[in-house]
């Protein structure tokens, strides 16, 4: 995570340094445009002298700082974004050493730099304490004429302090990022330690709990009629504890299961295979699952993921059946802008509009008189969503329950 983060810190300082430099030069660019000069003014002069008049007024203008020196250090001339920057007047600065314009704590830096810190050619950055601000200054600079014994040189100065300011908070931004990611990732472990842990000590204690009431029923014998219906309450009561147990048993797997590779499937042979597994279900509630697609269009997914999707789906579109009519579950796929897509259609009870909102909540059921633990559509969407694809539903109670599936394809290995 950590080199993701400094490579998008890296990538956006430019950006943003970027974006203040232009607005600059734009304003500054304005502002040269608005400065008329008639022809009649040039018509006298001749053409080196009109070159060097345009070029002392762009140099004037400029949307950076230009600071003519002598040997010495001595200022010579400064232009008009220098002396703003400074916020100091041409008559403050000409003849006294540029050093001396800055705060104390920052002029024996100056001196250092101007002297020959800027032989190596490379940028300087000084770092300005003001009253209530910082201001961040980038210097370089280059001598007039290297053949010249004059020794003047060119500063060039730079307020890159908003560029600075946005880089240093994005770069506050990403390690808050990453400090919370970190966070999230160890309490998400956590989690799932303490979700497989739970479901795997409850099941002993629940095998107990079953073996203890059937050794009682038999005990009983004759006599286990008078409770009846007891002993068939804490039956479906250990039944609903061990489907509980399952549920989370399953939730854990999916939370580990994020990373497992990806096999080339065939959709239509998902949905077989998942046929197969509910065949008891189909058979008692006479449902018909059709595909409309006639392709059965492959993907890469990871099997189990897509396998459990599909069952959790189906097996909702089931359960939660009208009593008035036989279950009929349509499903189609096809590839779609890079992107596997399908739905699932059933014609049974829908979804309240009430509870549309929770219908993917983890243990949220819609209809409490059918049995269930309100995880399967939680899986579903922890699937597809950590998969970067993304699930919606449409549905009318009465009527039925449209989903509609875009998964991501994985990359081949």
């Amino acid at each position: 995570m950590a080199p993701i983060l400094e490579d998008a810190a890296q990538r956006m300082a430019p950006i943003l340094e970027d974006a203040v430099q232009r607005t600059a030069q734009r304003r500054s660019f304005a502002k040269m445009k608005s400065i008329t000069v008639s022809g009649q003014q040039f018509a006298h002069k001749s053409p080196d002298r009109v070159r060097s008049d345009f070029t002392a007024k762009a140099l004037q203008e400029a949307p950076i700082g230009a600071v003519l020196i002598s040997g010495s250090g001595t200022v010579f001339s400064m232009n008009n974004y220098a002396l703003n920057t400074l916020n100091m007047s041409e008559k403050e600065v000409l003849d006294v050493a540029l050093s001396s314009l800055f705060p104390e704590q920052a002029q024996s830096e100056m001196t250092s730099f101007l002297q020959d810190g800027h032989i190596s050619g490379e940028k300087h950055v000084i770092e300005i304490n003001e009253t209530e601000t910082v201001k961040y200054l980038e210097l370089s600079a280059a001598p007039i004429d290297m053949e010249s014994s004059s020794n003047f040189k060119l500063v060039v100065l730079d307020d890159i302090t908003d560029s600075v300011v946005a880089r240093q908070r994005t770069q506050a931004h990403l390690e808050e990022l990453e400090k919370l990611n970190s966070n999230l990732s160890r309490v998400n472990a956590d989690l799932d330690i303490f979700i497989y842990t739970a479901s795997h000590d409850l099941k002993s204690p629940i095998l107990n709990i079953e073996g203890l009431v059937s050794s009682l029923e038999s005990e009983l014998g004759a006599e286990s009629a008078k409770v009846e219906m007891e002993l068939e309450h804490i039956k479906r009561s250990i039944e609903r504890f061990k489907q509980t147990v399952e549920d989370l048993t399953e939730v854990s797997r999916i939370q580990r299961s994020f990373e497992q590779e990806a096999d080339q499937v065939n959709f239509g042979a998902i949905v077989d295979e998942v046929t197969q597994l509910l065949e008891r279900e189909i058979s008692e509630s006479g449902a018909s699952i059709k595909i409309i697609t006639g392709a059965q269009p492959t993907l890469r997914f990871p099997k189990k993921n897509l396998t459990s999707v599909i069952y959790n789906l189906v097996s909702n579109a089931i359960k939660y059946r009208s009593p008035s009519r036989k279950p009929c579950i349509e499903i189609d796929a096809w590839q779609e802008a890079g992107d596997f897509c399908f739905t699932l259609k059933d014609n049974g009870l829908g979804i309240p509009e009430s509870k549309r909102e929770r219908v993917f909540q983890l243990f949220k059921r819609m209809h409490s008189h059918v049995a269930g633990s309100g995880v399967g559509l939680y899986i579903v969407k922890r699937i597809v969503e950590n998969n970067g694809g993304s699930i919606t539903v449409e549905s009318e109670e009465g009527t039925g329950t449209l989903f509609k599936l875009r998964l991501k394809e994985y990359a081949a290995q």
